[in-house]
């Protein structure tokens, strides 16, 4: 098994770290193809936290296991995110950027902690039927097309 941590991160570098992060995992297992899907849906999360905080810069802990074919992400949060936990039971109620919708599609399980300060992501790098890969592959590109407002 292999174990990356990345430890007390602050709002401002987690997503570069992050990144950082799969990229090197990807890199030394071979994972080039899953590089998208991992990224997106990590970066899209660790976005949800940030934005679902009380105050917009939580503490953000990163651990990354790989074992086997199943990669899975561990992001714990030092605030409450008991709204995003409701917001991802029914994330076409409340999303309107289709963000947690592309999540749940790209990530094969998605679990909370009983705090609710701890978000499991787990991918499932086993030889897929074509369906599943062309959802995401779908789900990747309509992510694309979302413009982001910047708000001044």
């Amino acid at each position: 098994m292999y174990h990356l941590e990345l430890k007390q991160l602050h709002a401002d570098n987690a997503v570069s770290e992050a990144l950082r992060t799969i990229e090197t995992i990807c890199d030394e297992y071979r994972l080039e193809e899953q590089f998208g899907i991992l990224s997106l849906s990590v970066i899209e999360m660790l976005t949800q936290m940030m934005t679902a905080s009380s105050d917009g810069t939580p503490e953000i802990n990163i651990d990354f296991f790989i074992e086997n074919s199943i990669v899975t992400v561990h992001i714990q949060n030092n605030q409450s995110i008991s709204v995003l936990a409701k917001q991802l039971q029914s994330p076409l109620a409340v999303d309107t950027d289709n963000s947690l919708h592309a999540i749940l599609r790209l990530v094969d399980k998605l679990t909370f902690k009983e705090d609710e300060n701890e978000v499991i992501l787990e991918y499932f790098l086993r030889p897929q039927p074509t369906a599943p890969v062309a959802e995401r592959a779908e789900t990747i590109i309509e992510q694309e097309q979302i413009v982001y407002k910047q708000i001044d």
